[in-house]
């Protein structure tokens, strides 16, 4: 279930860890995925090349990268 009344923000995973924010139409770092988890919007990060949900995936990468 969604937290927020606003659509949760997508973000597509390209090899070589580039993220893409499908709502603002443009690359964004790990820090910024980190400040949009730190927000109030939900948000999913999908494999661009399958489709895939690598939320769980990407959160764990940026996890590691805050130690």
């Amino acid at each position: 279930m969604f937290k927020s009344n606003e659509n949760p923000v997508i973000i597509k995973s390209y090899a070589g860890k580039k993220l893409y924010d499908t709502e603002r139409a443009d690359y964004i770092s790990m820090p910024e995925l980190a400040d949009i988890a730190k927000s109030d919007r939900d948000f999913f990060v999908l494999d661009a090349q399958s489709g895939k949900d690598v939320t769980l995936s990407v959160l764990k990468q940026m996890l590691a990268q805050v130690r």
